[in-house]
């Protein structure tokens, strides 16, 4: 009998292929040897799986929980401050946390003026006008925003029909309480009347912007784009006065200061300040190795607040941007800074959720606010 006749059947399924001249005995034979390779590979498995909890377990009680881990460092509490809006004419600040109500405290004593909600979680694309009276906001799905015209009264606007697939990522109120700049999810800039979002203003003013800013007077508009950019252009004509690639990173933060002069802050520690004179160099510094949260001019324009991902706030002088004296009590990032009461008090807010007053000398908080 061939050998190709006893390894397959007639219609080729593969059978056995011990010959018909070997006995029950050497199958037993096999049959046995096979059951002890069997056994011993289930001991080498069980070897493993022990020697893997041991290692995983060796793993987990080593490993670190220091909270300067960046993972540590950038959760927010459900009362991480999110933004501050200060409305000088009340002497107050409305406060927007990660989570609750907004509201509107009395700075000097810490009364809550004024409270509303918007929605069960606020984000960070919430927008203040600089009266105070309307507010944008991005919903929890990101494709809807909410215009307040004054606290109470809703007007919900549906952007996915009047923007399609992409979403607000930011906002900026023209000080006449006029004209929005909307930063797309796209990297889009468009602006549009307060009296009709849905209605085009003209074309886009970038393709690839990450931050877009009027200036206080409104004659300018500062766009950070996502190579690092700063273009200024003139709001009214939208010529381009200025274009610099400073920074081969993300700017996060955008502050004017009252001379029109914009200062950005990168996700690698770096503060740019730029003029729209072309005669002027830009002026540059790393003051940190991780990202700067927030910037604010005082209302002179010589100094800088920086906000930082290190859990500090740095005062700078806006010309040379050396280091006047750092503000540190926070146990999270410093998201937000704003100077209040002419100048004379600079509020901090963190992802700790507090909220810091500092005096004008001084490196400890006169009090907090909360």
């Amino acid at each position: 009998m061939s050998a190709d006749l006893l390894n397959h059947n007639v219609s080729g399924t593969y059978v056995s292929t011990v010959s018909e001249t070997q006995g029950p005995g050497a199958i037993g034979g096999i049959r046995t040897m096979l059951q002890g390779v069997v056994a011993w590979g289930r001991e080498l498995l069980m070897i493993g799986f022990v020697f893997a909890g041991i290692v995983c377990l060796g793993s987990g009680m080593t490993q670190s929980t220091d909270s300067e881990s960046p993972v540590a460092a950038s959760s927010t509490s459900e009362s991480g401050v999110i933004r501050l809006f200060p409305m000088e004419s009340e002497d107050a600040v409305w406060i927007v946390r990660a989570h609750g109500p907004i509201r509107l405290v009395a700075i000097s004593s810490g009364e809550v003026l004024r409270s509303f909600d918007i929605s069960s979680r606020c984000y960070p694309t919430f927008t203040a006008s600089p009266d105070g009276e309307t507010y944008l906001s991005v919903s929890e799905l990101g494709n809807n925003s909410v215009l307040y015209r004054s606290i109470g009264e809703a007007n919900a606007l549906n952007l996915r029909d009047t923007f399609g697939s992409q979403w607000p990522a930011d906002f900026s109120f023209a000080p006449d309480n006029e004209k929005l700049l909307i930063t797309m999810s796209s990297g889009e800039v468009i602006e549009r009347s307060l009296d009709d979002i849905s209605c085009p203003q003209g074309g886009n003013l970038s393709e690839s912007a990450l931050l877009a800013k009027y200036s206080p007077d409104g004659s300018r508009i500062v766009i950070a784009g996502t190579d690092g950019s700063l273009t200024i252009l003139d709001a009214k004509t939208k010529a381009c006065l200025r274009h610099e690639i400073c920074v081969t990173d993300r700017a996060i933060s955008l502050a004017w200061s009252q001379r029109n002069t914009v200062a950005a802050g990168y996700l690698n520690g770096t503060v740019v300040c730029l003029s729209e004179d072309a005669s002027q160099l830009p002026v540059k510094e790393k003051i940190a190795q991780d990202q700067i949260c927030s910037l604010a001019f005082s209302p002179d324009g010589s100094v800088i607040a920086a906000g930082g991902f290190d859990k500090n706030c740095q005062l700078l002088n806006a010309d040379t941007l050396a280091q006047i004296r750092v503000l540190k009590g926070h146990t999270g990032a410093v998201r937000q800074v704003c100077f209040v009461n002419n100048g004379e008090r600079l509020l901090t807010g963190g992802l700790d959720g507090s909220i810091k007053v500092w005096g004008a000398s001084g490196s400890t908080p006169i009090y907090e606010l909360n």
